[in-house]
């Protein structure tokens, strides 16, 4: 508590609103692409990153994630709902995909918070050979989840 409001402090090094590892870079936005939609496509991660904060719709189309450090991060803060399509991604030799609800994203109290619409998450082609797909967080009311074709 800092002058009668809730702070909330990152764990294991992590910084920022999405309380990402030190050293996390974001993917470079796509060209010509406005600040609420992020997409990105046909990348190999070998490394961590983290999409943009704020995006309304982002997607993730032909991606490898390979390798134990390589971990993809897409947090969410966009007050009238979200949209993430991750499709046709390999997660290989324990890579992690972190979708990061609400609540750890803006700390305690965020899934009583009004302010966040529903999040559309569609899962579609998704290989994860010794890696995962991670949903963490508070996910707002009539927040869907679709995984089609995946394993």
């Amino acid at each position: 508590m800092k002058s009668g409001v809730c702070v909330c402090a990152c764990g294991s090094g992590g910084h920022g609103e999405a309380c990402v590892p030190v050293g996390a870079s974001a993917l470079p936005a796509a060209v010509g692409t406005a600040p609420r939609v992020y997409f990105s496509e046909g990348v190999t991660v070998r490394s961590v990153f983290v999409v943009p904060a704020g995006a309304s719709e982002v997607t993730l189309r032909h991606i490898v994630l390979d390798g134990v450090s390589p971990v993809l991060y897409v947090p969410w803060m966009a007050r009238g709902g979200v949209r993430v399509v991750v499709q046709n991604v390999s997660l290989q030799n324990g890579a992690v995909l972190y979708v990061m609800g609400g609540g750890v994203l803006r700390g305690a109290g965020a899934s009583e918070s009004n302010e966040s619409g529903p999040v559309e998450l569609s899962v579609c082609d998704v290989e994860a050979l010794n890696g995962a797909l991670v949903l963490t967080g508070t996910f707002p009311a009539g927040s869907v989840l679709t995984v089609t074709d995946s394993l």
